[in-house]
């Protein structure tokens, strides 16, 4: 297996800052590593991008570690590899599957909380049709990707699906500070309490009791504890729900975060794609190395 970090903005032959610990324990457990040159793929040369990989006699497997990209970016990095004989671990369409929260929702459904998504094509025909779906309930907005939760009340928090007014302005606030990041269409999710464990030290934010698993292969390698400012006093929780739940997903290597609810049913809050969902700070990066090679 190989591994392919993002390169320091700065200086290309040395790995970004962010991803140093990670990139130190890769090396240490015999994972040959290349880096990317993010800067160059975003601004569209992909040959620059990977002037620091090392063409391969075989064809090699490769799990790309850095920053997210979005669907079409992340198409170029796996065509550009291709020249050199490596294979991303995820080919673009299995990217997408877990990048955007409605390719995949049909795998968590069952254990998620309700959901509807419109493209940005349809707002106009059916996001009122859509509201009502969820009587008087409260929703967040979010994009295919991301939601703005650090703009709760203005652009992420809608506290009665029926007050349609309210409910437009938050939607519109949500595109408007999105601007061009805007991911594809909207998410509409009903708003579910869970289980707080603590606040952030400076934020004060809510913090949930979750959690965030990584698969490979359909295998659970990791079970991490989801934020590093709070210590989680029990662990328990039904990860063989979750592990049977995971054979379905229609990719090679991703997450899968789970939170608990404060009636002390635990649900899916989303997947991603594991090459850029991050690693909790206090995670034993050595192990998880251990884990892809093993």
């Amino acid at each position: 297996m190989n591994v392919l970090f993002c390169s320091n903005p700065m200086n290309s032959k040395q790995v970004d800052d962010n991803y140093e610990q990670e990139y130190d324990a890769a090396r240490s457990v015999g994972i040959t590593t290349a880096l990317i040159d993010i800067e160059s793929l975003l601004a569209g040369d992909t040959k620059s991008a990977i002037r620091n990989v090392r063409m391969k006699e075989e064809s090699s497997l490769a799990i790309y570690r850095g920053w997210m990209l979005n669907p079409q970016h992340y198409r170029n990095l796996y065509e550009a590899l291709q020249s050199k004989n490596i294979i991303l671990i995820n080919t673009p369409e299995q990217y997408i599957h877990c990048h955007y929260l409605p390719n995949s929702f049909k795998h968590i459904k069952s254990k998620s909380m309700e959901t509807e998504w419109i493209e940005v094509s349809q707002m106009e025909t059916l996001l009122r049709e859509s509201l009502k779906k969820f009587g008087n309930r409260p929703l967040i907005v979010k994009d295919y990707v991301k939601s703005r939760k650090h703009d709760w009340l203005e652009a992420c928090f809608i506290p009665n699906a029926n007050d349609i007014e309210h409910a437009e302005k938050v939607i519109h606030r949500f595109i408007e500070l999105q601007a061009e990041m805007l991911a594809e269409g909207i998410v509409l999710r009903e708003f579910v309490d869970l289980e707080i464990i603590g606040f952030h030290p400076l934020s004060r934010m809510p913090l949930a009791n979750e959690r965030r698993l990584f698969f490979l292969n359909q295998q659970l390698i990791a079970n991490f504890d989801y934020w590093d400012e709070v210590l989680y006093q029990n662990n328990d929780f039904p990860l063989d729900e979750f592990v049977a739940l995971a054979q379905k997903v229609e990719s090679n290597f991703f997450t899968m975060d789970v939170a608990k609810k404060k009636d002390g049913k635990w649900i899916v809050m989303e997947l991603g794609d594991g090459q850029v969902s991050g690693l909790p700070i206090k995670t034993n990066k050595k192990s998880f190395y251990e884990q892809i090679c093993s």
